[in-house]
């Protein structure tokens, strides 16, 4: 729930100039904004000073012009100004985690894994949920290779059937492999990836009939792996590897590639000669250090239904894994100014301007200025009013705005509103 002294008001603008010092409440659109000194018709761009009284004025997406209190320039207490910031989701690592690290391997023993998931709620008294996610018992001449690949597809398969009943995914796992990213190992024309697929192609280059070759006159087998990374972007030792275990029309017009586990990564093409995709062949990857990922996946989000969280976990390994190192490589953090931040925080302060408790028939639908393919820049102001006498001195209130405006591309209304405020 979100917490305010007294009465907090939010403004959500669109990518869109201020009203300038020429134009009136006339010349509002949906999701501009205008400063109006009070007293005054036309707006304001200049910094404000002491004694100065105003209004923060916008049109909302219903076409309605809204104001705010009138504000006393002498008793804001505090401003500041953030930019738009990603939120992450947390991101763990078994074993390898891209710079160190083994799976350790014991013959003949039980491997298990198991996930202690919690959410930011209270649900449950805040109890967190444990997940068996992953187990396997190794041979007499186990290999680190032998037991990632058995873990990762036994995962896969439990947080499948997860989703599969609930209809939400709450954990992804991968795998990686610290064999050097290696250019050469492209394939010879563009792959074409869908996501949670577990089968992808590859196209013939300008030199025909060479689908699924790599390596210059390499053909890709059962056994091997690839790399993925992201479109555009390359390889990493922390892009996730999946093992090939079907290949048709290799050598061919378009190779199709079957491998053991979802693809994690985004669909699309992904061009031969940028190391976007890259096979590591089967000797090369078990001569090599191998290690499990796992990241909690966007939870889902409603204004009003669904809060805006983010779930985080424990990871508990049984004692087959010895040593074995647990990296946790991200954090699970909410970000700054995304979409899910101020539609959520406009839609509690709503109530605030008319429905306090937000239900008639819940739930209570409302027009949100925040857009869901939009990220927001952020301007905080809090005033503070000790002009009410009592008994026995003064009482205070207190009053906030926040204002959040669209990322500046076309215009540059969150820095010009820094100037009217006074923020450096």
């Amino acid at each position: 729930m979100l917490g305010q002294k007294n009465k907090t008001h939010i403004v959500v603008g669109k990518d869109l100039a201020l009203l300038t010092s020429s134009q009136t409440r006339a010349n509002l659109v949906a999701g501009k904004i205008g400063v109006f000194k009070n007293g005054s018709s036309t707006a304001n761009t200049s910094a404000l000073s002491a004694g100065d009284s105003f209004k923060i004025v916008y049109m909302n997406v219903d076409g309605k012009i809204i104001e705010s209190p009138v504000y006393n320039y002498n008793q804001l207490k505090q401003k500041n100004a953030v930019n738009y910031a990603a939120g992450t989701e947390q991101k763990s690592y078994v074993g390898y985690n891209g710079t160190t690290g083994s799976i350790a391997v014991a013959n003949s023993d039980i491997y298990h894994i198991h996930l202690t998931r919690k959410d930011w709620s209270s649900t449950w008294g805040e109890h967190a949920n444990v997940k068996l996610v992953a187990a396997y018992e190794s041979d007499a001449i186990a290999a680190q290779t032998e037991i990632a690949d058995a873990l990762v597809t036994n995962a896969a398969r439990t947080l499948l059937n997860e989703k599969q009943k609930s209809g939400t995914t709450v954990t992804k796992v991968g795998r990686i492999n610290s064999a050097a990213v290696t250019a050469t190992n492209d394939f010879l024309g563009d792959a074409t990836v869908v996501q949670n697929s577990k089968v992808f192609t590859v196209a013939e280059s300008l030199a025909e009939d060479d689908g699924g070759v790599y390596a210059t006159s390499t053909n890709l087998v059962v056994g091997d792996y690839v790399r993925i990374g992201s479109v555009g972007g390359g390889t990493a030792l922390t892009s996730n590897v999946y093992k090939v275990t079907a290949v048709s029309g290799i050598g061919e017009a378009v190779a199709t590639v079957t491998v053991d586990i979802p693809i994690l990564e985004a669909s699309g093409t992904y061009a031969a000669a940028t190391s976007d995709i890259e096979v590591i062949p089967a000797a090369t990857a078990a001569a090599a250090n191998w290690g499990l990922m796992f990241q909690s996946a966007p939870v889902r989000f409603s204004p009003g239904m669904f809060k805006y969280q983010n779930v985080t976990f424990d990871v508990t390994l049984s004692e087959a894994f010895g040593s074995t190192l647990v990296t946790e490589n991200t954090s699970a953090y909410k970000g700054i100014g995304t979409y899910r931040e101020v539609a959520e925080v406009e839609w509690e302060l709503r109530g605030n301007r008319g429905e306090g408790y937000k239900v008639a028939s819940f739930p209570v639908q409302l027009n949100l200025n925040a857009q869901p393919d939009k990220t927001y820049d952020l301007i905080y102001l809090h005033f503070e009013d000790d002009s009410t006498v009592t008994l026995d001195g003064r009482s205070t209130s207190f009053h906030s705005m926040l204002i959040a405006t669209e990322d500046e591309s076309s215009a540059t209304a969150h820095t010009n509103l820094k100037t009217v405020f006074g923020i450096s």
